[in-house]
């Protein structure tokens, strides 16, 4: 039986830096990995540029039910300590607005960077294997870790190399004097997230907020949304539960075959599913015309009735939204410039059009799914484990960290410094348990 003073269960972005800063610490440590490969979910975040810090790092960015744990993480690990753990590996940062990417702006050059350190440390990495049980022993932990073989197709017709879930694995003990976990949460499954870390958590004694896809798209009710498919605007999304106002995003909104989605909807997202698990009706309203009042709309669009009279709809609407918005919007509220109405009928006809394009309504039934969202929102519970270190109230020497953690960040690189931030911290403090321990 293997033994080590740290084993980690997860080889994403938390896992990897809670490796790298225990064996730095001079601890001997095991990486434990589901796929073939560790970190494959860095390589798609930030659309592949991995945007993997901010310089606004507070809990402004973030939610969960205890703040405070929060900000210990925060005020104890931030952008800067990010950076330097970066720049420390080899990585410059450059920043667009407060965002942090490497140099390279590849999101590849992150997780390259993480591997060379793991290899360069010496520390043990077993991918293709899954913790299927973390039981507390004597002065530690013992592991049931089960290994498979790569699928026999592997490496033929490019397919790429995957664990073959179907074989029968094998199945190995582990000795570890403390254990982190760091499984990721449910999102992107097929990038290492199957959600197997609440599970661990749970036989533990903790306890799981439940757990819902955040950074997503929203789906809704509405069938006209097929109309406008494709199409892209600013605007605000306001988003209410039960009739009552939660939150108001700016930014690029994008329409879809059966929703929304865009930066503004994925900072919802998360407010919104917690919302429909609860059973709540919950609604987005998108303003296009932010910057006025309804009444400011309603006159700009009066004065320019009285402008271009005579001009055709197209000439109308032209040069102020994309054309399929603008003839949704025209169907939807039966307004139609050029259309054959008496004065009354017009202006009533238009004030319907203003409502529409300042209150259009979204009624949201779903989310886009596990699978397509960036992070989740819920976990175990902040109050559960000591914060900053992010270890178990209940077992000495256990931690949870990075997304299993009951608190999610917007976009905007927030997501990943939590991973950064967590995992360093649990796995310094994991290494100088053990050295003090051993004394």
């Amino acid at each position: 039986m293997k033994q080590y003073d740290i084993t980690i269960v997860g080889g994403g972005a938390s896992g990897m830096a809670a490796a790298i800063a225990a064996s730095r610490s001079g601890a001997s440590v095991c990486l434990i990995e589901r796929m073939e490969t560790a970190g494959k979910k860095i390589l798609a975040t930030g659309n592949g540029r991995c945007n993997y810090t901010n310089l606004s790092i507070s809990t402004e960015y973030y939610h969960s039910r205890h703040t405070r744990s929060v900000a210990r993480v925060l005020e104890t690990f931030g952008s800067r300590e990010a950076m330097d753990f970066f720049r420390e590996l080899g990585v410059e940062p450059v920043s667009r607005n407060g965002y942090v990417y490497p140099r390279s702006f590849q999101a590849a050059s992150v997780r390259d960077a993480l591997t060379a350190e793991l290899d360069f440390l010496g520390v043990d990495m077993m991918t293709c294997s899954r913790v299927v049980r973390v039981s507390p022993v004597h002065n530690g932990y013992a592991l049931t870790v089960k290994t498979y073989p790569l699928r026999p197709d592997a490496g033929k017709k490019k397919r790429k190399p995957k664990p073959d879930l179907s074989a029968a694995p094998d199945i190995r003990k582990i000795r570890s004097g403390a254990v982190i976990l760091a499984c990721g949460g449910k999102a992107a499954e097929n990038l290492g997230s199957d959600g197997s870390g609440y599970l661990l958590a749970k036989e533990l004694g903790h306890s799981v907020r439940p757990v819902v896809p955040a950074l997503n798209g929203l789906r809704c009710k509405e069938d006209y949304f097929k109309q406008v498919a494709g199409v892209r605007t600013e605007g605000t999304v306001r988003l209410f539960i039960d009739g009552i106002l939660q939150d108001c995003q700016a930014g690029e909104i994008q329409m879809t075959e059966n929703g929304i989605s865009g930066i503004p909807v994925f900072q919802l997202c998360s407010l919104a599913c917690r919302g429909l698990l609860e059973k709540k009706k919950v609604q987005c309203v998108l303003d296009f015309f932010p910057e006025w009042s309804e009444a400011e709309c309603e006159d700009f669009f009066t004065r320019r009735l009285k402008r271009l009279s005579g001009r055709s709809e197209q000439a109308f609407f032209n040069g102020l939204l994309p054309e399929k918005l603008m003839a949704l919007c025209a169907a939807l509220s039966d307004f139609h410039p050029d259309g054959q109405k008496t004065s009354g009928q017009q202006k009533e006809s238009l004030k319907r059009f203003v409502r529409l394009v300042t209150h259009f309504p979204a009624t949201i039934v779903a989310s886009r799914g596990f699978d397509q969202a960036q992070a989740c929102s819920g976990g175990v519970l902040l109050n559960e484990v000591r914060m900053p270190y992010c270890e178990s109230v209940y077992h000495p020497g256990l931690y949870i960290i990075g997304e299993l953690l009951d608190a999610d960040g917007a976009c905007g690189g927030y997501n990943l410094h939590w991973a950064w931030a967590t995992g360093i911290l649990s796995g310094t403090h994991a290494a100088k348990r053990k050295r003090d321990t051993s004394c």
